[in-house]
């Protein structure tokens, strides 16, 4: 076959010179010999130099070597189109004004959640100082009578959803729908307590407008939070764009290890400790309102005698006058005896001009002994479970006899069974609010009708001042007889040292001397972390009810809970009154020890029953010669010439029964003295 010629395969009108005309990419023809044209110079900032006029621009080429890179030929129009291979092309740096803008949204919710975790840290600081300090909890929060636990929790995970939801504007794509249904289930769970506490009256009045307050404020940073995470999911994309990662040159074994460490570093600390916080926190919600619904059902409970209103704080001014300088509660105080009914109506009064009369039977009859059986209890135990036994004795009519009227009162301390919280347990506050529902219930006209009760200054340099009622006197026929057991004795001693004309006789039960509970023991370190740790976080963690639930699911009783001890730990409120103890006791410079100093010389004369083993060791963790020693001193320098027996073989236990309860016998005892 002979060759063809151009004409016949390119067409009738080819040449040579059209084809170069015809050619985007040539230039002009120059005649033969003709000297080529000076290269131009790049103009300043121009993306392409140009070298010569004889070739294309490169990114002239390099688009027409895509372009026409696989037409087909006359050779290659029978064979595969090839796969395309990436082209790595050098593209002009994008100026700042062509980045994407962040909607005002994100702007907004970050700025919100700001203020949130401020609001939310302020309140934390302030509710977890007011557990121990009145000064705060008075003037700087608004009114609470619980236990100040449930407000530093609200507050605690309504700021550990503020740290979360601002962690989203950095990781966004870290469990951002997780987030969305978890808030959306811990609001859920803020409005069922806001409910239930709105409801029930005894919850209304115990946390009171600071709970109410910062449930709102939970409830807002959880809802907040919600929508925050669905913002951050819809803008993920601009606020952290996707990295390509190229492919890593290095191959083998060690460098697939190390991606695959680096992969599980990455997971455990940012992807795996924001789930568990998601999942903790919605998890502490639940369980904060469960415990709110438990103490709702409790909450129906009547209390066994009367609650008053008391205002134990004072302040002394510089013109002599006494002016209330705290916020007053509501104090638990049980009277019995054969003349009124053992269950008296709920009394809530804060007049001291109205005060119950029920007591006040055959006042005027001097033929009848008068005494009250007035029983501090043990640290920790509720008023009607340490005076139980003595209840139980009142029933049978053993106390009671045709010239003596005897009546049984018990009272449970701040925190304590059903009375109110308060931000100080100190020794003179409780008395003082003892003596005001005295006062109050007529316990006190019924023994002494022109008795005046001494006042407790506030402050710690003045004197208390000398009224009737701590000068000592003889004996009276009627009068209280206090039965204080192990850390009620130090509160025993400074009511009697306040009011001797009104005390008949006591019987202490295994006491703790107050110059052995508040003398200095140097604390170390170990036992300052371990207060913390073990009592501190351990009271704070009995908010959560975990405790609660499990007497709930093994069938424990409301009055099994509503009395719990503090060693069961199912109740906040005296959990907080434990720490207030605690925190006074080997501490010579507490108000507590103050006022003990100040009062120990007063302390009346009086028959006084001793109960103690001072064989045993372990007793409230001193060791033995300083129980023993303790004992001692306190015999000889409190209770002095008034002692009638000090009984040391006492198995530790009241209310065994029969002729050889010793309790009952010295109980006895002491009715019968005139």
């Amino acid at each position: 076959m002979s060759a063809a010629p151009p004409g016949r395969i390119l067409g009738s009108d080819y040449s040579p010179a059209k084809a170069v005309s015809d050619n985007p990419y040539s230039h002009p023809t120059r005649p033969p010999g003709a000297p080529a044209p000076p290269a131009t110079p790049a103009s300043p900032g121009s993306q392409t130099e140009i070298v010569s006029f004889d070739e294309p621009p490169p990114e002239l080429q390099l688009q027409h070597s895509e372009e026409h890179e696989h037409e087909p030929t006359e050779t290659t129009a029978l064979l595969p189109t090839p796969p395309l291979t990436p082209t790595r092309t050098r593209t002009p740096p994008s100026s700042s004004s062509s980045r994407p803008r962040r909607p005002i949204s994100l702007t907004l919710s970050f700025l919100f959640s700001c203020l949130l975790l401020y609001v939310n840290l302020s309140f934390l600081v302030l509710t977890t100082a007011a557990i121990s300090w009145p000064f705060i909890a008075h003037n700087a929060l608004p009114p609470h009578f619980g236990s100040m636990f449930l407000p530093v929790w609200l507050t605690l995970l309504a700021l550990l959803t503020n740290i979360l939801s601002l962690i989203a504007f950095l990781v966004p794509a870290e469990s951002p729908k997780l987030s969305v249904y978890t808030n959306l289930a811990s609001a859920f769970a803020l409005l069922t307590q806001l409910i239930l506490i709105l409801a029930v009256g005894q919850l209304r009045h115990r946390e009171n407008i600071l709970t109410l307050v910062l449930i709102g404020i939970a409830i807002i940073s959880t809802l907040h939070a919600a929508a925050s995470a669905r913002l951050v999911l819809s803008y993920r994309t601009l606020l952290r764009p996707p990295v390509v990662r190229p492919r890593s040159e290095v191959t083998g074994f060690w460098a697939s290890l190390k991606r695959v460490a680096t992969e599980i570093l990455s997971f455990l600390s940012v992807s795996l400790p924001i789930v568990v916080l998601h999942v903790a926190i919605v998890l502490a919600f639940v369980l904060l309102t469960l415990a709110v619904i438990s103490r709702a059902y409790d909450a129906s409970l009547n209390p066994q005698g009367q609650l008053w209103k008391v205002n134990p704080w004072r302040k002394k001014t510089g013109t002599g006058v006494t002016e209330i300088n705290g916020r007053p509660f509501m104090l638990h105080l049980a009277c019995r005896g054969i003349d009124v009914d053992p269950y008296p109506p709920l009394t809530t009064t804060a007049s001291p001009t109205n005060v119950n009369t029920s007591s006040l039977v055959n006042m005027k009859d001097p033929a009848i002994v008068r005494r009250t059986i007035l029983i501090e209890t043990e640290q920790g135990i509720p008023g009607a479970v340490g005076a139980k036994w003595v209840t139980s004795l009142l029933k049978q009519g053993v106390l009671t006899s045709p010239d003596t009227d005897v009546r049984v009162c018990f009272y449970d301390r701040p925190g304590y069974g059903f009375s109110d919280s308060s931000p100080a347990s100190t020794t003179p506050h409780v008395v003082a609010a003892l003596q005001d529902a005295l006062s109050r219930a007529g316990e006190i006209a019924r023994i002494d009708p022109n008795a005046v009760l001494s006042s407790i200054d506030d402050s710690e340099d003045d004197e208390p001042q000398q009224l009737p009622s701590m000068i000592p006197s003889p004996l009276a026929r009627s009068g209280f007889i206090l039965v204080a057991q192990g850390y009620g004795a130090v509160t025993a001693s400074l009511f009697a040292s306040l009011n001797p004309r009104l005390v008949h006789s006591a019987l202490y039960l295994q006491p703790i001397p107050p110059a052995l509970h508040f003398r200095s023991r140097g604390h170390s370190i170990v036992h300052a972390l371990r207060f913390f740790f073990v009592d501190s976080l351990g009271s704070w963690a009995t908010e959560l009810g975990v405790l609660r639930l499990v007497s709930v699911l093994r069938g424990v009783s409301r009055d099994g809970r509503v009395l719990s001890t503090e060693h069961q730990a199912i109740r906040g409120e005296i959990m907080r009154s434990y720490l207030q103890e605690e925190g006074e006791k080997h501490k010579p410079s507490s108000k507590s020890s103050i006022w003990w100093e100040r009062m120990r010389t007063r302390y009346p004369e009086r028959p006084t029953i001793v109960l103690s083993p001072v064989e045993t060791k372990g007793h409230y963790g001193y060791s033995e010669d300083e129980w023993v020693r303790g004992q001692q001193d306190f015999v000889e320098d409190v209770v002095g010439k008034g002692l009638v027996e000090w009984e040391t073989t006492w198995s530790g236990k009241c209310g065994e029964g029969g002729k050889a309860d010793i309790c009952r016998e010295s109980l006895l005892r002491l009715i019968k003295l005139d």
